[in-house]
């Protein structure tokens, strides 16, 4: 690229004028690259613009370095130059692709690790560039063709909401980190006969004895802890909101694994929501679980703290949840609501037609297993 033959012919420039004590001329993109450098093999280019500038170096070869005085060492430097300008960008050199139109540059496109190298052959040497590592090579470079990769390839979709499948996708998207997993349920759902939110962590296991049939039976379980991704909604004074319950015009869910993140849109037509009385808090009951206490950190914060039965397992889950109006971090009405096993807060918000309302909720999970 232009930039990078600039970069590389001005510190040649400046060094040589330095020693001989001449002015500095700078390398000029819009003249000298065009005239000299642009369409040609990487070495033909850097003779050529020496020669303009009244240079002699001998040619020296391929595997010449940044000490050697020769056009191959100069324009070797080239692929130092990529890498930091790359190193500059935040560009990982697997996401990038190379183009050469030279063997040794080839070569070094390899080395480089580069995610395609693509060498292009202005002198009948296909198969020779093929040898030294290339991905593709071409003749002239309107011979590739660029296609933008469908997000179907990294990304696990659903165009509707199926309450029957819904328990099976929960679990194809399920999201974690080594230290805990979420599965992919609405954030809004509740433990019943089509969503089964949990959250599990690496080593939670309880074990209990149960009697069937006359027989004492052990079974070690993963066990479920308390779901942090309650978040649910409504309007005015109608009741919760359940997706089960209104007209939906358009859904989609998707689990996109480049980025590790679990999206879905929603949109319905608005009306009187009624349901059978869905609430925002479900008592907690979970037979691996004891609840040990709940209390508010911070204005915008909750903590829950629950210990494994058996196991005795002791785990701490503080939520945050803010509300952004347009980008605007808003002040909101908040009342605690704290039973016996679990702890949240019902946020009011006065919205207008156009507006847009965005909650963020970040959770953090600690155990007693956890060494500082």
């Amino acid at each position: 690229m232009p930039q990078l033959g600039k970069t590389l012919f001005d510190e040649f420039l400046k060094q040589r004028a330095t020693k001989a004590g001449e002015a500095f001329v700078p390398f000029d993109i819009d003249t000298d690259y065009p005239r000299y450098v642009d369409g040609k093999p990487r070495y033909d280019g850097v003779a050529d613009f020496l020669v303009s500038r009244g240079i002699e170096l001998p040619l020296g070869t391929a595997e010449d370095g940044p000490e050697v005085q020769s056009v191959h060492a100069l324009g070797n430097l080239k692929d130092r130059y990529f890498l930091q300008y790359l190193e500059h960008e935040g560009i990982e050199p697997a996401r990038a692709v190379v183009v050469e139109d030279a063997i040794v540059g080839v070569k070094a496109g390899c080395a480089g690790r580069f995610g395609c190298v693509i060498g292009v052959d202005r002198r009948d040497q296909t198969q020779a560039m093929r040898d030294a590592g290339a991905d593709v090579v071409v003749t002239d470079l309107g011979q590739i063709q660029l296609a933008v990769e469908p997000s179907s390839a990294w990304s696990l979709v659903f165009e509707d909401f199926d309450p029957a499948q819904e328990g099976i996708r929960e679990a194809l998207c399920a999201l974690g980190n080594g230290y805990f997993a979420t599965r992919g349920a609405t954030a809004g759902a509740q433990a019943d006969d089509i969503h089964y939110p949990g959250t599990y962590l690496a080593g939670g296991y309880n074990r209990l004895r149960t009697d069937i049939a006359g027989r004492s039976v052990e079974n070690e379980d993963l066990v479920n802890f308390p779901n942090w991704l309650a978040l649910k909604f409504r309007i005015g004074g109608d009741d919760w909101f359940d997706v089960r319950s209104v007209k939906v015009l358009s859904y989609r869910q998707e689990l996109d694994l480049r980025s590790g993140m679990l999206l879905r849109s929603l949109s319905f037509e608005d009306g009187r929501v009624t349901n059978d009385g869905a609430k925002l808090y479900r008592k907690f009951n979970n037979k691996h679980l004891e609840s040990l206490a709940g209390e508010v950190v911070g204005e915008d914060g909750v903590c829950l703290l629950v210990r494994t039965c058996q196991s005795h397992i002791s785990v701490a889950q503080a939520v945050r949840t803010r509300s952004f109006l347009d980008g605007k971090l808003l002040e909101v009405r908040r009342r605690v609501i704290e039973e016996p096993g679990y702890i949240g807060q019902e946020l009011k918000v006065d919205l207008k037609q156009g507006e847009t309302l965005l909650i963020e909720k970040l959770a953090s999970i600690y155990t007693s297993r956890d060494v500082e």
